[in-house]
């Protein structure tokens, strides 16, 4: 046998040994480097704007709707005159109709 031997590398006969394929030049090119976490594939967004405001509200969070004529729709037992702060500090990222969520940071915040 020469210096130079041709038969496959250590790798490869592992791998057939222990019954698994090696990819060949065709597959190789699809592999999975598409897929979230191998190069950064972003998520979907949760949110299309985020801003921050000053209201006094009860609670930690608030849900509210906004219609398109400007109409306040809240889930919770919030005056819609205590909402328009929140919803004024939106409208600056967007136009109504929308949907908001807000959540407490500090006393007012």
């Amino acid at each position: 046998m020469s210096f130079w031997r041709r038969e496959k590398p250590l790798h490869e006969r592992l791998a057939e040994q222990g019954g698994m394929t090696m990819p060949t030049e065709a597959t190789r090119d699809i592999a999975p480097w598409n897929q979230a976490g191998v190069h950064g594939v972003p998520r979907p967004r949760q949110w299309d704007a985020v801003v921050t405001a000053e209201a006094d509200l009860p609670g930690d969070s608030v849900h509210f709707v906004t219609l398109e004529d400007r109409t306040i729709v809240v889930d919770e037992d919030v005056p819609d005159d205590q909402l328009a702060p929140l919803a004024e500090a939106v409208e600056t990222q967007l136009n109504p109709p929308y949907r908001a969520e807000g959540t407490r940071r500090d006393d007012r915040l």
